[in-house]
């Protein structure tokens, strides 16, 4: 049967969220499109003699007419899912695949960078790890470390904690420079 829409939506029925494909047929169909489509999964359901189809409006009314139109389509086309009558529908077909809408970087591209974004915060969480680890390490050196006698309190504490910063910054350089060296950049 030929029906865009139609084909479209059986093709990414539970493969991809409901409410994904909401927002991405409301943002590409026109409204006629969608009254259509539901009004020829009606009458496809009608055909087969099922019992106990919901019971839908074959017309909307109203401002937002369709998004009622299409919540009904997935209505229907759950009931078709969870009544195991898929095969007894007609197969759905589109005469030109640029009819329907593409979902390539909700299906494929974001599903990677979803890893990376695992990965970096992976890395992010042992860095904050390592940080503290070094911190710990770098205070109870520095805590060894006697003051300054000849200066004033005050610069002795002023160049006590220059030297922590310091000590500090190239622990964190070597920690970065050998994880890095250690991971490849990939």
């Amino acid at each position: 049967m030929l029906s865009d829409l139609l084909c479209f939506i059986t093709s990414k029925f539970g493969r991809v969220e409901v409410k994904m494909l909401k927002t991405v047929i409301l943002d590409y169909y026109e409204a006629d499109d969608v009254s259509r489509a539901k009004l020829r999964l009606m009458d496809d359901i009608n055909d087969l003699h099922v019992d106990q189809t919901p019971r839908i409006s074959r017309r909307r009314e109203g401002e937002r007419h369709v998004i009622r139109d299409l919540d009904d389509i997935f209505t229907l086309i759950t009931f078709v899912d969870e009544s195991k009558i898929n095969n007894r529908l007609p197969l759905y077909v589109t005469s030109d695949p640029d009819r329907m809408p593409s979902l390539r970087l909700f299906e494929g591209d974001l599903k990677y960078f979803y890893r990376k974004l695992e990965q970096f915060d992976s890395k992010i969480e042992a860095y904050g790890s390592a940080m503290a680890a070094m911190t710990g390490e770098l205070r109870s050196h520095l805590a060894e470390w006697p003051a300054p006698v000849s200066r004033p309190a005050q610069q002795s504490t002023l160049t006590l904690l220059n030297c922590q910063l310091l000590l500090l910054v190239l622990l964190i350089a070597n920690s970065l420079s050998v994880t890095t060296s250690q991971a490849g950049l990939r």
